[in-house]
């Protein structure tokens, strides 16, 4: 698994998608930050009605940034075609599982890759709009540590829910084979469920609402006790996906 790991590190950084996805990372906060911009794909009014008028300090910018960082998953497609799309768009997966690595130790690989990644793009995200807001010579709001340890909150809580999205795309992706099928999946989950639940008003999607959690937490629509709700619910997904994705994978015809 780890030879798994560290082939796709490498041709990960040596593809012109990852420094692309990079640049556009880091670009979008320092722009935030310098404009004071505040927003995001899935923000709704009612995190917005739960905000204080904004109070633009070094630490209450990594608070709004965590908004803008439901832009973050579609900025990412292009990692997950690359780390794990592009296995099975191209059928080079059957030469890795050929070569005796197991489907679970497969999964497991090319995800975590994928997690880790991201982990460090969305850490990347907070930590430049933050030194943009120093250097603007903003008040600092809070001490250095309390900002940190908000920063790694806010980075974990949206990654989950990413990793979530991104599982369940995989396990599409395993089915079909289809890269624009699980593409066009991880566009349109993070837009139908908030927007159906505004509807129908089931108080279990909001469970499922994996993208929303840092900004509703930010808003103060969710608090730290109740989200560990949330982080459960979309780590067993996670994991039941890829599970679900092995299992699939084990019954199909090399």
């Amino acid at each position: 698994m780890m030879r798994i790991f560290k082939s796709d590190l490498y041709r990960l950084f040596h593809t012109t998608g990852f420094w692309l996805t990079l640049a556009v990372t880091l670009i979008a906060a320092v722009v935030s930050a310098a404009n004071k911009a505040i927003g995001g794909i899935t923000m709704g009014t009612s995190a917005l009605e739960n905000m204080a008028a904004p109070n633009w300090t070094v630490y209450n910018t990594a608070r709004y940034l965590s908004f803008s960082t439901t832009y973050l998953p579609y900025v990412f497609i292009g990692l997950f075609v690359i780390l794990i799309g592009y296995e099975f768009s191209q059928q080079t997966y059957k030469n890795t599982l050929t070569a005796g690595i197991g489907r679970w130790q497969f999964i497991i690989s090319k995800n975590l890759t994928l997690l880790l990644t991201v982990g460090v793009l969305i850490a990347l995200f907070f930590f430049s709009g933050v030194l943009t807001s120093a250097i603007a010579g903003r008040p600092m709001g809070a001490a250095l540590g309390k900002i940190i340890s908000r920063i790694l909150l806010y980075t974990g809580s949206q990654l989950v829910g990413i990793a979530a999205v991104y599982a369940l795309a995989t396990v599409l992706l395993v089915l079909f084979h289809s890269t624009v099928i699980a593409a066009v999946f991880i566009v349109v989950f993070p837009l139908f469920v908030p927007g159906l639940n505004s509807f129908v008003h089931w108080s279990w999607l909001k469970y499922i609402d994996f993208l929303s959690t840092s900004q509703n937490l930010t808003a103060g629509i969710l608090s730290n006790q109740t989200l560990g709700r949330f982080i459960l619910v979309s780590v067993l997904t996670t994991i039941i996906a890829w599970l679900a994705s092995a299992l699939i994978l084990k019954n199909q015809e090399l």
